[in-house]
């Protein structure tokens, strides 16, 4: 754990919450727990997702459902990305953010014929679920033009990795259309609705998902789409949606995302540069784009002992409303925890003597609200001391839980760098108690 404090990315983490206790950002009483948000790191993986290997043409989007906060939205969409949307709330925040619909992908699994025609009404790239929603796209179709372009989801079946609550391709998955018993009924659909169906969409997943396995799933649906262009006899299918992000690191700092080798093993498995993919070509990454850019910070209210003697229980503001699948798959989605001062200054002293076995419990009223378990901790860990969980930019504000009616936490962008200063801007206000009684009242 010394270690890993003295990375640089573990001191700018101290920089931010140095200066948001100070600035009031971070307030025991009226701001015990926030997130903070490294906008230079968000831009610069945008940035080298752009520069990767995947051809120049390729229109990467964002998956909104890894962080739908509108401003960080804004920021990913001045870099030159697109958004991809799993609901017609992600679709409106999208469209909010500034997304042009040419470069929002809406891919929601079960949508209704209002939120079909609400897509063909605005343009987007809307793809079908499923054969039976084809129809009812056709039969929208026969009374309203659309500039959409349109997809079927086909599910490869290549395998659902070490994640089963992940697991996209698995061969029973809830997703697409599984190729195996039907790869001639999607022959006949493309053939058949030739005149509007023109993509192929996969997601084959994220974390828990190696590089090998989405690569594999990825080649297989562009040879899908040539089986299909070969048997209607012309090139019906144009674009290749090859959805589905890259695993991240949560053991480190390592902020290291592989597109370039996962383009490249696409590439090799194609036995040709991706360049001269005859297919348009679309992405969706979320989670390798934006976790490592993120921290949450919550000021430490109590600490008892309990079972073991010397074990400790430290209760503080961050649990499984904000760190949803942490604490109820933590095996899967094990996340780090720093220690810091009330100041913001570290209390890691690489001594394991100045430790003590440690669970850091949050505030909601059931008994797997963990987010971390027997940790060795700093003993001088207390109240009024700050928990730093980093690796939190993706799947935690997207996965609130109003259980127990908890306030979201405020929300805040920094940049700079651990030598020039920090500053320090808002994304999203808080919540307060009115704001909480409103959500749950008759009339919001």
């Amino acid at each position: 754990m010394a270690r890993q404090a003295r990375t640089k990315e573990h001191r700018l983490r101290l920089e931010v919450l140095h200066e948001a206790v100070h600035s009031g950002c971070l307030d025991r009483d009226q701001r015990p727990s926030a997130y903070f948000f490294d906008l230079d790191a968000i831009e610069l993986n945008a940035r080298n997702l752009k520069l990767s290997s995947f051809p120049h043409t390729a229109l990467h989007t964002f998956a909104v459902k890894a962080n739908p906060l509108i401003e960080i939205l804004k920021l990913v969409r001045k870099t030159g990305l697109g958004a991809e949307a799993a609901s017609l709330g992600e679709l409106e925040i999208a469209l909010e953010a500034g997304f042009p619909p040419k470069a929002i992908v809406y891919d929601s699994p079960t949508k209704t014929r209002y939120e079909i025609r609400r897509a063909l009404d605005v343009g987007v790239l809307l793809n079908a679920d499923n054969l039976a929603e084809v129809e009812v796209i056709a039969r929208e179709l026969e009374d309203r033009p659309t500039c959409s372009p349109l997809g079927l989801r086909v599910n490869p079946q290549s395998g659902g990795g070490t994640i089963s609550a992940l697991a996209t391709a698995s061969a029973r998955s809830k997703f697409g259309v599984a190729v195996g018993p039907n790869r001639k009924a999607i022959y006949r659909c493309f053939s058949r609705h030739r005149s509007f169906l023109s993509r192929i969409h996969v997601h084959t997943g994220s974390q828990g998902v190696g590089i090998a396995e989405l690569a594999e799933s990825a080649a297989s649906v562009v040879r899908l789409a040539r089986e299909v262009n070969d048997a209607a006899g012309c090139a019906v299918v144009r674009s290749v949606d090859v959805g589905g992000g890259l695993s991240v690191d949560y053991s480190s700092d390592s902020p290291r995302a592989h597109f370039d080798e996962y383009a490249n093993r696409v590439a090799e498995i194609l036995g040709s540069d991706l360049g001269d993919l005859e297919f348009d070509l679309v992405t969706e990454f979320g989670r390798s784009l934006i976790c490592k850019s993120g921290f949450a910070a919550s000021y430490v209210e109590y600490a008892k002992t309990a079972g073991e003697p010397g074990a400790r229980i430290v209760a503080q503001h961050l649990g499984a409303d904000t760190l949803l699948r942490t604490c109820y798959l933590p095996d899967d989605f094990p996340l780090r925890v720093f220690c810091a001062s009330s100041s913001g200054e570290s209390l890691e002293t690489g001594r394991e003597e100045d430790c003590v076995e440690t669970d850091i419990a949050g505030p909601l009223c059931f008994a797997g609200d963990l987010v971390a378990r027997n940790r060795m901790l700093p003993a001088s860990l207390e109240p009024g001391s700050i928990v730093i969980v980093p690796d939190v930019g993706a799947y935690t504000t997207s996965m609130f839980s109003r259980y127990n009616s908890r306030p979201f936490p405020a929300c805040y962008g920094f940049r700079g760098s651990a030598v020039g200063g920090v500053e320090l801007e808002v994304l999203r206000r808080e919540e307060d108690p009115r704001d909480l009684v409103r959500f749950w009242s008759k009339e919001p």
